[in-house]
């Protein structure tokens, strides 16, 4: 375990912050499930994603948006939005997903580019 642990863990992220990928399978397309181990005051600068990113504080406290998140609380950042965290003074541990969510297919029928009959 401990040498797929090392392998799944994620590569230059902030001081403070260690990542691992969990090799987890779930039935939908393009997730990826990660856990997060931040040390207390550690920050993750603003960025954004192209995916929608949705996170659990498991343990500790998370500074979001302004507010604190703590065990329990969780967060759902749509695509392109610009964010950041900070741990709280005790840290915290999150598990999160990254994942792409492609718009439900357009019924048939009439619409801006499809003819009426009549």
């Amino acid at each position: 375990m401990a040498a797929v642990r090392q392998d799944l863990k994620r590569t230059g992220m902030p001081a403070g912050v260690e990542q691992w990928q969990l090799p987890v399978a779930l039935p939908l397309e393009n997730v990826l499930v990660f856990t997060s181990r931040m040390k207390s005051g550690a920050a993750v600068p603003e960025h954004a994603h192209r995916v929608w990113v949705f996170r659990v504080v498991m343990q500790g406290s998370l500074k979001y948006s302004g507010k604190t998140l703590k065990a329990g609380d969780w967060m759902l950042v749509p695509p392109g939005q610009s964010y950041s965290i900070q741990a709280g003074p005790d840290g915290c541990v999150i598990l999160y997903a990254h994942c792409v969510v492609t718009p439900p297919p357009r019924p048939p029928g009439p619409g801006p580019n499809r003819p009426t009959s009549g």
